[in-house]
């Protein structure tokens, strides 16, 4: 993969959200293993609830009160 490839870049891009929207419909969960967080965010709020989005959020909020840990990762 090359990132300064665009044409390479939308490929992959127009891959992952089909990977994903798959996954999600047939009720599965995107892989929450290290590294794929990232990409993992953009696709959060199609994957869980608003409530569980808000409850994760407050989770955070009460282990990570500064917001040091992670900023920018989860994706809410």
């Amino acid at each position: 993969y090359d990132p300064d490839d665009q044409a390479q870049k939308a490929a992959f891009c127009r891959a992952e959200a089909e990977m994903c929207d798959f996954v999600l419909s047939l009720a599965g969960t995107l892989s929450g293993e290290h590294g794929i967080g990232v990409e993992k965010a953009a696709y959060i709020r199609q994957e869980l609830s608003d409530t569980e989005t808000a409850l994760a959020k407050d989770l955070k909020d009460v282990l990570d009160p500064r917001g040091i840990l992670n900023p920018g990762k989860c994706g809410f």
